[in-house]
């Protein structure tokens, strides 16, 4: 008996041994690391505009959009292919026909962005997706790995966004209290919604963190990374490290006076001294930590919060409101609350070095970008005619050594990287025939 999977924690590998009887298996770990996957977490104000704004910046790239929520979805999607986008959607609410086109379209590369719940990708095999980009918190880091991990399958560098906002919190524990455990007896159901919100909890810190987001990943996993990757969305920043032990103090002290109550806005709200409608009817503005912080920027005390609660010092409970965690740790001197914090929009946008085994389509010229793109055109046209997925005739890696070397003859082509004789005899010579057209062209 043999018994795999993609995603699992030490103590997920226990109860797979557990469940099947297995005595004294043999457990082999092949390790959890893609280093061709760049790992970002952005918080942005819009994530609609957000997504429309990185299609654009990719236009042509093969991406998947997980969203929590079928309404998310169709939503998503009705914007994307009003502005043009070639776009599919997958959901459970869907006909199985509807699905079944939908998810061939995107395979077959009909469409280039699918819109989906976390109902696609079981079985996908799609090499060329160049992005996934979660519009949702996921309630856990299996199914982040898992879904974040259909990009770039073909070796090539692929991003793997999440986008994360504080109602993603709420989404996510609405839908664990609606889970349907009736089968269970009340023990169980008790041990699965703590497992559950445990799990939720990591994924929180995980957009709350400022550490290597590839480092997280892999301890979670039970791997030990010896040092920062310095290829994602944290190490590419610029952090200054701020000691705000003094003023996490006072945000205590207003959480602990707010009861429990009120959500983010209004705790900042009323530490930085707001003058509003709804602090005077909650009588916020008599608070003893009113105003007690008003010289600080806002965004700050934001990136304060958001410490404090990724530290447990204070918790985030239903419909988003701040109440208190565990402060026992502040209690001794030393204790301090240091706070990282950086000013994106004074940093220019960086990118991952490439890997020295994979070349990408930024390291082509203007005209070989223009190759490429002829090239991709023809393989989406031979694969429509033999009725298979494009990466079946040759993955966007070869394609792009193809337009890199623009080979003219026989021998050149196989040199290009994924091209053997095999190939070459059913392909070769028409790629050939569209480079040697090109070719033509430029001289002109």
């Amino acid at each position: 008996m043999s018994a795999f999977t993609a995603t699992a924690t030490e103590r997920v590998r226990e109860d797979i041994v557990c469940t099947l009887g297995l005595i004294n298996p043999y457990t082999l770990i092949t390790g959890f690391d893609r280093e061709n996957l760049f790992f970002q977490v952005d918080k942005p104000k819009n994530k609609d505009q957000y997504i429309v704004d990185y299609i654009g910046k990719h236009p042509g790239d093969s991406g998947i959009i997980y969203c929590a929520t079928r309404k998310n979805v169709d939503n998503l999607y009705e914007l994307l292919k009003g502005r043009g986008i070639s776009v599919a959607k997958y959901h459970a609410g869907m006909g199985a026909a509807q699905r079944k086109q939908m998810q061939d379209d995107f395979v077959f590369d009909y469409t280039s962005i699918v819109v989906a719940t976390n109902a696609f990708g079981m079985g996908i095999d799609k090499s060329n997706v160049r992005f996934v980009i979660h519009y949702n918190m996921p309630q856990s880091m299996e199914n982040y790995y898992q879904e974040a991990g259909r990009a770039g399958r073909d070796g090539l560098y692929s991003k793997c966004i999440l986008l994360f906002s504080p109602q993603d919190i709420a989404i996510n524990r609405f839908l664990l209290d609606h889970k349907d455990l009736s089968d269970l007896d009340y023990a169980d159901r008790e041990t699965v919604k703590e497992r559950d919100l445990s799990r939720l909890l990591v994924m929180e810190r995980y957009c709350y963190t400022t550490e290597c987001l590839r480092n997280y990943i892999l301890k979670y996993f039970g791997e030990n990374p010896g040092k920062p990757c310095g290829d994602c969305g944290n190490c590419l920043r610029e952090f200054e490290t701020l000691d705000m032990t003094q003023a996490a103090r006072q945000i205590i002290n207003c959480v602990y006076e707010a009861k429990g109550r009120y959500g983010k806005t209004i705790i900042i709200d009323t530490v930085a001294g707001a003058k509003t409608a709804r602090l005077a009817e909650i009588v916020a503005n008599a608070y003893k930590s009113y105003g007690v912080l008003a010289s600080f920027k806002r965004n700050l005390l934001r990136r304060l919060v958001d410490q404090l609660v990724l530290e447990g010092y204070l918790q985030v409970g239903d419909y988003q409101v701040i109440r208190m965690g565990d402060i026992s740790a502040l209690k001794d001197p030393d204790t301090k609350v240091l706070v990282k914090i950086t000013d994106e929009d004074k940093m220019p946008e960086k990118t991952a070095k490439p890997k020295k085994t994979a070349r990408r389509t930024e390291a082509l010229t203007s005209a070989g970008f223009q190759l490429f793109d002829k090239l991709r055109t023809l393989r989406l046209e031979i694969a429509r005619e033999e009725h298979v997925p494009p990466y079946i005739i040759f993955n966007d890696k070869t394609l792009i050594d193809m337009a890199a070397k623009a080979p003219a003859s026989r021998e050149e082509m196989l040199d290009v990287s994924g091209v053997g004789e095999h190939k070459y005899a059913k392909y070769g010579e028409r790629f050939l025939a569209v480079i040697e057209d090109w070719a033509r062209v430029r001289k002109q």
